[in-house]
């Protein structure tokens, strides 16, 4: 699955997106060479670009910049160790490195605010001005369970588990022989106990080619089960076994929803999505993250968007879209 710089989702959606709450700019994080969603002492420097004042927020390995005022920040190479664990985090510091501005750490990561991190950053003076700040902290191996507030880790690999559920999956399909991981899996959100991993394997098709499978899970470690399992062959969107569909209209629908959003509000038609969305399987729900750019008065406009409709019925519930700079 693509990273997208421009990703957003509004509350309606659900999903670990969902507490991020709307407008803004989202963007993933670069993991280090040493980077391990198992390791205890974790650290990010985050470096962006302020204009006036932003409000920077990091869940797990993602941050999302919120204007206060002026216009939304923009990314300059954040870089993470490690995720901001959902809970068992301790010694959490704060530290600023360099900004013409002042930055302040607002909030420390708890389970209030679902284990984020936020700092104000406030820029005065003219122009966009570039700030970096260091976050560190320990973590003590456990997660918190947001549903039964309960600390624990239980005897669960939730990576181990997507991976035998694809293998088994492919099994069952008689797609072909697995003959080697090329990303065992890792995970991609996470919301209480619920999370979805990502990663590709080789595959000897029946007819004997050698081909790149991309796979994703839903996993919920409450009770240690895969809820899905979905894989797809190059040039294919994620199909989910587990559903009775293969694919939908729901990206179409909500491609050409957005256009008509678009010519009402910046008159144009001169729209372009670039490359592809983000897609995924909730439950009974599509969703779908993606970005791209459009022309009006002379200007390009760079914009995110996202939808979710039902892929058994091909029915869209929603769309929406946030700009987020002009040219």
């Amino acid at each position: 699955m693509s990273k997208k710089l421009f990703a957003f989702l509004l509350t309606a959606c659900g999903g670990a997106w969902a507490q991020f709450g709307t407008g803004g700019t989202t963007f993933d994080v670069r993991h280090t060479g040493d980077y391990s969603d198992q390791r205890r002492d974790g650290r990010c420097v985050i470096r962006v670009w302020v204009d006036d004042e932003v409000d920077v927020e990091l869940r797990w390995d993602k941050i999302r910049m919120q204007s206060v005022r002026g216009r939304v920040g923009r990314d300059d190479g954040s870089e993470c160790n490690a995720p901001l664990q959902q809970g068992g985090i301790s010694n959490f510091q704060f530290r600023g490195i360099d900004g013409r501005g002042q930055v302040t750490l607002r909030e420390q990561p708890n389970a209030q605010n679902g284990w984020a991190s936020i700092v104000r950053i406030s820029d005065s003076r003219r122009g966009e001005g570039a700030y970096t700040f260091e976050l560190t902290w320990d973590w003590n191996g456990q997660t918190y369970n947001q549903q039964s507030g309960n600390w624990g880790q239980p005897n669960f690999n939730p990576t181990s588990a997507c991976r035998n559920a694809f293998r088994q999956r492919l099994r069952q399909d008689n797609q072909g022989r697995l003959t080697g991981w090329v990303n065992t899996a890792s995970r991609t959100w996470q919301e209480g106990s619920r999370a979805m991993y990502e990663g590709a394997a080789n595959v000897r098709t029946n007819s004997g080619a050698q081909e790149q499978i991309n796979f994703s899970c839903a996993v919920n470690a409450n009770n240690r089960t895969v809820e899905s399992i979905d894989y797809r062959f190059p040039g294919q969107d994620f199909f989910g076994k587990d559903n009775n569909w293969t694919s939908s209209n729901v990206l179409s629908l909500c491609q050409q929803q957005l256009r008509d959003r678009f010519r009402l509000d910046f008159n144009t038609r001169t729209v372009t999505f670039q490359g592809t969305p983000d897609r995924w399987v909730d439950g009974a729900v599509e969703r779908i993250m993606g970005d791209g750019y459009l022309n009006s008065g002379g200007r390009r406009i760079s914009f995110g968007y996202s939808c979710a409709g039902d892929p058994r019925t091909n029915n869209l519930d929603w769309s929406d879209y946030q700009t987020s700079q002009f040219r």
